[in-house]
């Protein structure tokens, strides 16, 4: 049976040259498993260079599709050129040098199924930026559970909810606490998502990572992120 990739397959696949590189199947559950958990199993070291390969990835594909859609594309943030954009989040990715951000289960998410949510380059862009704009960074975890199988990796990304009622059907999307109930008017979620940000900020700092990885609060800050992207895509 199947597991996700160790250590030492990240490794080797740093050895590829880029256009040798491709996301089996193992590799993708690497990062699955932390899109639907919150555990990073590896050190940044050698998980980074997948994460960048994928990222990059995923923008050429939404940038190869809008160069067939009807009418001109939508333009970039900034009005930067493709090339730009492209190279300015891969030095904003390139600036956690010891550590993965700490909204690293969202990014993760966006970087294996971001079509589920973004449609269009400029969306995906604006949300991949806010994700990498924090400072607050998470180790990995020191003593991981064994790896898991693939077949035991949930869908990623499969339904995103709307950004009201994110939390009004009684989901707890990545770990929030269930008893946190947002509003129907999208002023009163956006609050809650704010509010929800600067606690999981505080609460992470204060507490540090648990035994086995990223406290709670990890999912917290990114179920807050996801919010305000939802928000951030609607003005879009």
């Amino acid at each position: 049976m199947d597991t996700v990739a160790s250590e030492e397959d990240l490794q080797n696949f740093a050895r590829l040259p880029q256009q040798q590189r491709k996301l089996t199947q193992t590799l993708r559950g690497v990062l699955a498993e932390t899109a639907a958990t919150g555990l990073i199993r590896y050190r940044w070291e050698a998980l980074q260079p997948l994460v960048a390969w994928q990222l990059n990835r995923v923008l050429e594909d939404l940038h190869a599709e809008s160069q067939v859609e009807v009418g001109p594309p939508a333009p970039l943030p900034d009005n930067e050129t493709f090339p730009e954009l492209q190279a300015r989040l891969l030095a904003e990715l390139a600036a956690f040098v010891s550590e993965a951000p700490f909204t690293m289960q969202r990014l993760c998410e966006l970087l294996l199924e971001a079509q589920k949510q973004y449609h269009s380059l400029p969306k995906l862009a604006l949300a991949v930026e806010r994700l990498l704009m924090v400072t607050l960074t998470v180790p990995h975890a020191p003593d991981p559970p064994p790896r898991p199988p693939l077949s035991s990796l949930p869908p990623i990304n499969e339904t995103p909810a709307p950004a009201a009622s994110y939390f009004g059907q009684g989901a707890v999307p990545n770990g929030v606490d269930p008893h946190v109930h947002a509003t129907s008017s999208h002023n009163e979620a956006a609050n809650v998502a704010e509010r929800n940000f600067g606690l999981a900020s505080a609460a992470v700092t204060a507490s540090g990572p648990t035994e086995n990885g990223p406290q709670p609060m990890v999912s917290l800050l990114a179920s807050a992120m996801k919010q305000s992207e939802s928000f951030s895509s609607e003005r879009l």
